[in-house]
């Protein structure tokens, strides 16, 4: 027997383990119940050598107790009780960007361009802007650096190369400015480790006589630092979310095929985890809402490789593109405050079960899973996805809302929507980018304005316009 989750609510299903690995996606829409007769069953809070959030009471048959709303600085949610999820705890003030448009999408479907910002970056890995700031963009390298783009000219803001491993899938993977980074100059990066090629957050400042350079020098020690016990599925992308202003962290499951260190469902370890800390104390807090078992990090298990993922600065969902194995490619969607989620890695390849021929020699008989709101197969050459990001800009107003999302090895791209934890439409957006783009894309960037880049590993970034 499994239980599948979709959305805020499950249904169990009673499926022979053949008709299970078959499961259609078109099916997903089917799935999903009204919410409150089935039940989640919640568990008792975990200890953590860091220091916690003061707790709210505890939710009962039905829901999470607790005080503030995800979006504010309320006090601690509780843990979930049976059928409960865990509320919402405070974070920092939210902070939105400010030119984002969050207003439906209008117009008609039309044409698309890729606008080149630069060709000249050295295997650029990812593309963002502080919020606040229409004036600059950071490409970050995976070598090490942080470039600086204001006014068409590039310049250097950050160089730590020399502790930086790039061999296998190792890098500078992701980088992100606080919510506050206007005022207090804060950013944190996410990069291997010479030589061990062991995964670290570090905090650094921008300069204080300069704002277009950083001081060189970190913040005091690693905020977090992971073993990997090899060269891939090391994760990227770190971001802070624009609701409750707390640091969220993608790893994947540690390397290797079906799983290998047995981390997709293992609570003891961080690996294939999204994170979730707060980084506004030292050493960092934990937020309330975090899962209740196992390492007081962990905000989401089940992942496989969460290489790109980003919040829609509109609504405060978490979009994750979880690289597949062999056969499936998926997107998950967090909704804001939802805690204890649980994608299935390795039980689970995307919507499927991930035994099999051509899989992992695993039992599908298992608990809750929450399943993506879309995946796709690899054929016709595709290979691994590249999570993306929410259009919140103004020159493509038919595009607004929709959430961009491409595949590494042959350059397509799509726009989806979702509704009730199922994606409600996928739209080829490749030919009207002029055709595929080629093996290499590594990530979608996301500007003040509410604008979206698309980055090359081959060194160009470009942004999209609507076409003539």
């Amino acid at each position: 027997m499994v239980a599948l989750r979709v959305g805020p609510c499950y249904r169990s299903l009673m499926l022979r383990r053949s008709l299970f690995v078959a499961l259609p996606t078109l099916l997903t829409p089917l799935l999903a119940p009204a919410c409150g007769s089935d039940a989640k069953v919640g568990t008792t809070s975990a200890t953590s050598s860091a220091s916690a959030s003061s707790a709210g009471g505890t939710g009962g048959a039905g829901g999470g107790g607790g005080g503030g709303s995800v979006s504010g600085n309320g006090g601690a949610g509780g843990s979930g009780g049976a059928g409960g999820d865990a509320g919402g705890g405070g974070g920092a003030e939210p902070s939105v960007p400010t030119q984002a448009d969050c207003s439906p999408p209008a117009g008609v479907v039309g044409d698309l361009k890729r606008l080149a910002v630069s060709t000249s970056f050295k295997a650029p890995m990812g593309l963002l802007a502080p919020w606040g700031d229409g004036e600059r963009l950071f490409v970050f390298e995976r070598a090490g650096r942080i470039q600086l783009v204001k006014n068409g000219e590039k310049k250097l803001f950050l160089d730590i190369q020399s502790k930086v491993v790039t061999n296998g899938e190792f890098g500078l993977l992701g980088v992100a400015f606080h919510p506050d980074y206007a005022k207090n100059g804060r950013f944190f990066v996410h990069y291997s480790a010479a030589p061990s090629g062991d995964t670290t957050i570090e905090e650094y400042r921008r300069s204080m006589s300069d704002p277009d350079v950083a001081d060189p020098a970190p913040v005091g020690a690693p905020v977090l630092t992971v073993k990997q016990p090899a060269a891939n599925h090391d994760g990227g992308t770190i971001e802070f979310s624009p609701l409750d202003g707390y640091l969220y962290i993608g790893l994947g499951d540690g390397g290797g095929a079906c799983d290998t260190y047995k981390t997709g469902q293992n609570l003891d370890t961080l690996l294939g985890k999204v994170l979730r800390i707060d980084v506004d104390t030292t050493p960092y807090s934990i937020p309330s809402g975090n899962y209740a078992t196992g390492r007081p990090e962990i905000y989401i298990n089940g992942l496989r490789n969460p290489f790109r993922m980003g919040f829609d600065v509109c609504t405060g969902e978490l979009y994750i593109g979880d690289v597949g194995q062999g056969r499936r490619e998926e997107i998950d969607v967090a909704p804001p405050g939802k805690s204890g989620l649980n994608y299935g890695w390795s039980v689970m390849e995307g919507s499927t079960c991930a035994n099999g021929p051509g899989g992992c020699n695993v039992s599908c008989d298992a608990p809750v899973f929450d399943l993506p709101v879309h995946d796709y197969t690899h054929e016709k050459g595709r290979c691994s996805v590249t999570g993306g990001r929410v259009y919140r800009g103004t020159a493509i107003p038919w595009l607004r809302g929709a959430y961009l999302y491409g595949d590494f090895c042959t350059g397509e791209v799509w726009a989806l929507r979702h509704a009730n934890g199922a994606a409600t439409e996928v739209l080829d957006l490749t030919q009207k980018l002029g055709g595929p783009l080629g093996q290499g894309l590594v990530a979608f960037g996301e500007d003040e304005f509410g604008e979206i880049y698309l980055v090359h590993g081959g060194g160009a970034v470009e942004r999209l316009a609507p076409g003539n």
